[in-house]
């Protein structure tokens, strides 16, 4: 279940695709620049056309890496994960997940959006977040003069560090205090608004506990910690949000007054 249940997102992703586009590319312009030495050891050319095949190679040699690293991670659909584990050892993380969508979400604005749950992962948007593992997120707000502006979700891990997923359609004022009502009610997760340095010194602290903790574990590998803090990261997560800044470590009543009242 867990393995087809990966596959099919990354093809609703069209990864794959996505994939295959890269390489051809690359591959073209690699025979373009073949094609253009061995021309240019045969016939007298312009310099306007050195110069276009100088730049074309420098295009392939600084595309190189990124497309590689593109192209070799595996299960894309699982942001962080991915270049923590093995293909192997991903599927083996959603062997016994079962997948719902979050009627919550469905029926408050957001029944064309993919939002679903099982008991450790959440999918956004053919996408997976750690539940465990999420100390904070949010949909958060989005300006564009065009109007086409699309909503992102964003989330910080116990680890420090960040995943932000694209829902492809913009969600108002409504929808985004839903969502944090389903993430602090149904997920603990606080649902606040952490940007610039603020973010960057919060994601410091939630590394060097994490590296603290990891190193508490008796020798464990890193792995292995990640993959018990899926299960139950709730000692970790506790500390993080004693770490956080007092206006942000709201506890559950300041959200159980039925108004509201999260951060605008």
């Amino acid at each position: 279940m867990g393995k087809k249940e990966i596959q099919r997102s990354e093809w609703k992703r069209l990864y794959p695709v996505k994939k295959a586009i890269l390489i051809s590319i690359w591959l073209f312009l690699v025979l373009v620049i073949i094609a253009g030495i061995k021309y240019c050891f045969y016939n007298v050319i312009e310099l306007g056309a050195i110069w276009t095949l100088i730049l074309v190679a420098i295009l392939v040699l600084l595309t190189f890496d990124p497309i590689l690293n593109y192209v070799q991670a595996y299960y894309r659909c699982i942001p962080y994960f991915n270049k923590k584990f093995t293909k192997e050892e991903l599927e083996e993380l959603f062997e016994n997940e079962t997948f719902t969508d979050i009627a919550y979400l469905k029926e408050n604005g957001m029944n064309t959006i993919d939002f679903a749950e099982s008991e450790h992962w959440l999918r956004v948007n053919r996408r997976y977040l750690s539940k465990e593992m999420m100390v904070l997120c949010e949909a958060r707000v989005t300006a564009s003069l065009s109007g086409r502006d699309t909503t992102p979700v964003w989330a910080m891990y116990v680890t420090g560090d960040t995943v932000e997923i694209n829902l492809g359609t913009r969600l108002n004022d409504h929808d985004r205090r839903k969502f944090a009502e389903y993430v602090w009610y149904n997920l603990d997760v606080l649902p606040e608004e952490v940007f610039g340095d603020k973010k960057e010194k919060l994601s410091k602290t939630f590394r060097e506990e994490y590296q603290t903790y990891v190193k508490e574990q008796g020798g464990m590998s890193e792995k292995k910690v990640i993959k018990n803090l899926i299960q139950n990261a709730e000692i970790l997560r506790s500390i993080c949000v004693y770490k956080m800044p007092h206006n942000l470590q709201k506890t559950r009543e300041d959200y159980s007054n039925g108004k509201n009242v999260y951060y605008w």
